[in-house]
């Protein structure tokens, strides 16, 4: 079995830097299911809690990212 996490992080309407903010949105959500979502270490493994759940924290940890990053470039 093997597991695969698929995103799609839109460059936000063309804004200024969309593109840096779409890339930063796919790296923080891989990082997070890396780290945290048992299904990327062994498949086989049951989750601790609904993936739809982790899926979430992984969109809310991509948006701080975002959000940090767009404080420190103005």
């Amino acid at each position: 079995v093997q597991a695969m996490l698929l995103a799609v992080a839109d460059g936000v309407g063309g804004s200024a830097a969309g593109e840096r903010a779409s890339a930063l949105a796919v790296r923080a959500m891989a990082d997070y299911a890396l780290r945290v979502m048992p299904l990327f270490d062994d498949p086989n493994k049951p989750p601790s809690r609904p993936v739809t759940s982790m899926l979430d924290s992984a969109a809310r940890r991509a948006d701080v990212s975002i959000t940090d990053e767009g404080d420190k470039v103005p």
